[in-house]
């Protein structure tokens, strides 16, 4: 989430030295247009992150001792599986426009991401599970014959022009079936956003998610034999379930949890619950240290400008923050 006046906020973030952590992720994103436009994905004053101020902060992060991935992402006005569903999938030509200016946008960072130093450059993420060749997309998206090849020949490019570590960011649907071309990434964050199920205290949520991290995770790390960072995206939302959230502004439909997980809230569709967020917190972190094999933690949605107290993602402010503060000092040791 970003906007020209969050920059000041984003320098004093990485300009901090107490901070745990030893790594960030920053994510420039260009804005979906209608996908029935010419160009249907586009760099905007507003919402997008400029390469100039980009490379300060990444130079700055560099110098406090940070390590950077770098993850473009595409933001949509509403949902992008509503987007999809409005994209002309039947034609072969509208196939090839939107490869082509997906292309131009990660290639374009890539560059980037080689001029600036970035340790980890990212591909992925949840809007495109439309576009890869896993279940049934083929059928329901009518997507080309050699999409596996295609997605290789992207990722091809993406190495001509960046020569750090690549990385690509799943879903957990799609982990439980990943597509065949991640054998050409050297290691995966995955996005884990799975809603609590009923538990009676923080130990029992802590087993049910190992449970889950065994189910999930383990098996891509050791089937694709790729280190696995976790991406922990997690709304302070009363009522969280991965179903239907109630939206009270726009009766008869849900909230937007996708949006949730990007930026603070506009609306405020439900009671915050903050504990709710510190409990999954608390519960993952101690799952994570009984596993060895999980490379890393992220957390997704963090909001640089200041504390809110709302149903969002970010931990800014929040309890979650200082039990994710601590947990992170233990570990690496500072």
């Amino acid at each position: 989430y970003y906007t020209p006046s969050n920059i000041s906020y984003i320098t004093s973030l990485v300009n901090s030295d107490h901070l745990a952590y030893n790594h960030l992720m920053l994510s420039p994103a260009w804005i979906a247009q209608s996908p029935t436009n010419p160009v249907i994905f586009a760099p905007t004053l507003e919402e997008t992150l400029r390469w100039q101020e980009a490379s300060k902060e990444i130079e700055t992060a560099h110098t406090h001792g940070y390590s950077i991935s770098l993850f473009p992402q595409i933001l949509f006005p509403t949902n992008s599986l509503d987007w999809w569903a409005a994209f002309p999938a039947d034609s072969e030509v509208n196939w090839q426009r939107w490869l082509e200016q997906y292309r131009a946008m990660v290639y374009q960072y890539a560059e980037f991401a080689e001029e600036a130093q970035a340790e980890i450059f990212v591909l992925g993420g949840n809007w495109l599970t439309p576009a890869l060749p896993v279940a049934n997309n083929a059928e329901i998206y009518h997507q080309p014959g050699n999409m596996e090849s295609l997605w290789e020949e992207t990722i091809a490019g993406v190495r001509e022009r960046y020569h750090g570590s690549l990385a690509w960011l799943l879903t957990a649907d799609i982990a439980k079936q990943p597509p065949v071309f991640l054998k050409d990434v050297d290691s995966l964050y995955l996005q884990w956003d799975i809603p609590a199920e009923e538990y009676s205290d923080v130990s029992d949520l802590s087993a049910q998610i190992g449970d889950k991290l065994e189910t999930i995770a383990q098996p891509l790390a050791e089937n694709l034999n790729k280190p696995v960072t976790l991406l922990l995206a997690y709304p302070s939302i009363s009522g969280y379930s991965g179903g239907c959230i109630s939206s009270p502004n726009d009766e008869g439909n849900c909230i937007n949890i996708e949006a949730l997980l990007l930026e603070p809230s506009v609306e405020n569709p439900a009671l915050a619950d903050l504990n709710a967020q510190a409990d999954y917190y608390q519960a993952f972190v101690t799952a994570v240290d009984q596993r060895p094999w999980v490379d890393g933690v992220l957390s997704q949605g963090y909001y640089p400008v200041n504390q809110i107290h709302d149903t969002s993602a970010s931990i800014h402010g929040k309890p979650t923050e200082i039990i994710f503060a601590n947990w992170a000092a233990h570990v690496l040791g500072n």
